[in-house]
């Protein structure tokens, strides 16, 4: 029991410390205070024979204009570099490499014919 509510406060710590952090962080960043947003239910496609084994399924009810609630918080960030009209660095250009040569396979190596050494002519 004392477990749970020392994670508890430590949640809401941390959720404390993130909401102040993301409002005071920069002069530009905004929080928005939640609210309820609704969106379209597009986990509500019916579709093939909706689980009848045998038969024709009946025709499937209207889900058309169901909506899902949810909480919505909004977090203006301030602007980046390319936003905010920092100069960008440019690239020196510099001179091409020289197009690779295209590969030959190693020759194989003929090693001279042997001749029999003077001596052994004799």
């Amino acid at each position: 029991m004392y477990l749970r509510i020392m994670a508890l406060f430590l949640v809401a710590g941390a959720l404390a410390l993130a909401v102040a952090g993301c409002s005071t962080a920069s002069g530009s960043t905004k929080v928005s205070g939640p609210y309820i947003m609704q969106t379209e239910r597009v986990d509500q496609v019916v579709e093939g024979n909706r689980g009848y084994l045998k038969g024709t399924p009946p025709p499937p009810e209207d889900l058309t204009g169901r909506k899902r609630p949810l909480i919505a918080v909004d977090i203006d960030l301030p602007p980046t570099n390319k936003e905010a009209n920092v100069p960008e660095t440019h690239l020196v250009k510099t001179e091409a490499a020289p197009a690779p040569q295209p590969y030959t396979a190693p020759q194989p190596y003929v090693a001279p014919a042997a001749r029999p050494a003077e001596e052994d002519i004799k």
